[in-house]
């Protein structure tokens, strides 16, 4: 790391590809090197998040999902509850005959 860092101080109009070759030799399109500022190996794993709190997490949003589901069991029950009311009261109301002068 240092020597790249000191390449770039001294050559500062190399590219990324020629300070590589530099510090590594040439290059095969088949081998990737990479040099600072990537992804750490704790980011491309993931957090440290134990599989205990996972399934615990998991258990909770069944728990809401079985909860919201219930709710909207109950919501359309209701709706169709009203919507028989609604019919059954426009099919009561006697039609006026329309009157022609």
């Amino acid at each position: 790391m240092v020597q790249i860092h000191d390449l770039v101080q001294s050559e500062p109009s190399l590219t990324n590809i020629e300070v590589v070759e530099r510090c590594f030799g040439p290059q095969c399109k088949s081998h990737v090197v990479g040099f600072g500022g990537g992804i750490t190996t704790k980011e491309l794993k993931g957090g440290t998040t134990s599989k205990a709190t996972l399934w615990e997490e998991l258990k909770t949003t069944r728990k809401e999902k079985e909860s919201l589901q219930k709710r909207m069991d109950i919501l359309e029950s209701k709706y169709e509850h009203l919507e028989n009311i609604v019919i059954r009261q426009s099919s009561s109301v006697p039609s006026i005959p329309s009157v022609v002068l």
